[in-house]
């Protein structure tokens, strides 16, 4: 089937042909038609083929214009839906480490320090620590996000250089690996919870992920306590980060517009989390610099 924007062009094509043939027969019968016909029929074939091809060129424009006005108008919806997906994803975890992540990894970190102490006042002797550890053994669950979505807007949907397509296949791994920290910490908590009571002893060797007698060392809870904040913290970053390149994306798709369609400059969404920031929930880029300079020469 022919495409819309071919129609113009075969238009004048065929306008041409037919001038071309029209004069032709026009100029080797002169004494059919006689001389002055002759002449004002090579002159209107004349007109008609500049017109034809005038025509087809304006028609031509219009529908490349028509084309890139549509790919950008794609583009920049897609691109301002993306971003707020982003910070849906950004804003969830967020909650989530304000909410759960820091108070348990803090709990830890206070009580372990504690415990140190404790532990050297009586030579070292786990047995002679009289300590007590208050655990919160409360499950968590997975944070609900919608980075499938954004991973099909990315790779299927928009026409993003490579560090924004990077961003997003690290934080959908990013949340993965989320959901698999939280998997271990609940299925810990929950054999602990229900294999007890538990005397003091047994309850410091598992919350510190201590040696026993035997030389078993169960570091479940630690390391999934670990692994969580390590994990929310990545999904956080990659998340608001995104934000970040899908909104200069979206500026260069805006400025295209003008350029090529004119009118008013499209709105592209932008997002603030200096809130988060002067809360301390966002980590710092230069923790990220090797992975960014990475990606110099990309937008």
């Amino acid at each position: 089937m022919m495409k819309t924007v071919d129609k113009p062009v075969m238009f004048a094509v065929g306008a041409v042909l037919l001038s071309f043939v029209g004069l032709t027969i026009a100029q080797l019968s002169p004494h059919v038609v006689g001389q002055e016909l002759n002449s004002n029929f090579a002159t209107s074939l004349v007109g008609a083929f500049a017109g034809a091809i005038g025509g087809a060129y304006a028609a031509q424009k219009l529908a490349d214009k028509s084309k890139i006005r549509e790919w950008l108008t794609s583009e920049i919806r897609i691109t301002n839906a993306a971003i707020m997906v982003a910070f849906d994803t950004c804003n969830t975890l967020l909650i989530v480490k304000a909410q759960h992540v820091v108070p348990i990894k803090e709990n830890w970190e206070r009580q372990r320090a504690e415990f140190d102490e404790s532990l050297k006042r009586v030579g070292g002797v786990l047995q002679r620590a009289q300590y007590y550890v208050h655990m919160d053994l409360k499950a968590l669950h997975p944070p609900s996000t919608e980075v499938g979505v954004l991973r099909t807007m990315a790779f299927e949907k928009l026409s993003l250089p490579g560090r924004p397509v990077v961003i997003v296949a690290t934080l959908v791994r990013c949340i993965q690996s989320l959901n698999h920290a939280l998997a271990a910490y609940n299925a810990a908590i929950d054999e602990f919870r229900n294999s007890g009571p538990h005397p003091e002893e047994e309850r410091c060797r598992f919350y510190f992920g201590l040696r026993s007698d035997q030389g078993v060392m169960d570091e479940r809870y630690r390391s999934s306590v670990e692994g969580i904040s390590i994990y929310i913290d990545y999904g956080i970053w990659y998340s608001q980060r995104l934000c970040k390149e899908l909104t200069e994306y979206g500026d260069l798709q805006a400025e295209e517009w003008v350029k090529k369609v004119g009118g008013f400059r499209p709105h592209i969404k932008r997002i603030s989390f200096d809130g988060a920031r002067q809360d301390g929930l966002i980590p710092d880029d230069k923790d990220y610099e090797p992975w960014l300079k990475a990606f110099e020469a990309n937008i």
